[in-house]
């Protein structure tokens, strides 16, 4: 009985693990498709012909795709600037159909495609600020005239 104790509790937990299969945080969907997406690059550009240019513009992209996805802010803007312009950067390469074998270059679409459902180059809702100072009151409005000048005490 000893031995099935640990078992037991290895498939209680194998158990929770699948019973929410489309349930992942945020966090841990967004690092893996940008993880996917930095791979299915790198495979399609060693099995491609590419020239230096277009290595460079790529290897570029694929370094920020990878700080990306270990970023621990994923609103910040100025890294989410950075990532779109890396996308746009591998769609742009792999709109040739030539350049890249069928099987790499329909990877790295289903994966650009995956991103943009998950909505991660989206721009999140603008965050409210510190509300705006409210101004003084006008003392005329507060107390009215009469008041000020009939040498009545004010309230």
């Amino acid at each position: 009985m000893k031995r099935l104790a640990p078992a037991a509790g290895a498939l209680g937990l194998v158990a929770a693990t699948f019973s929410f299969p489309g349930r992942l945080p945020a966090a841990s969907t967004r690092t893996e498709l940008l993880r996917r997406l930095e791979g299915d690059v790198g495979r399609a550009m060693s099995n491609a012909s590419l020239a230096e240019g277009q290595i460079k513009k790529l290897n570029q992209a694929r370094g920020t795709i990878s700080e990306s996805a270990s970023s621990k802010r994923p609103n910040d803007r100025y890294e989410r600037n950075l990532l779109q312009s890396a996308v746009k950067d591998v769609q742009s390469a792999f709109k040739n159909k030539k350049t890249f074998r069928a099987g790499d270059r329909q990877a790295v679409l289903d994966d650009l495609d995956r991103i943009k459902k998950a909505g991660i180059l989206a721009n999140p809702p603008a965050r409210r600020g510190p509300a705006a100072p409210r101004p003084f009151p006008n003392p005329r409005t507060r107390y009215p005239r009469r008041l000020l000048l009939s040498g009545a005490p004010s309230v």
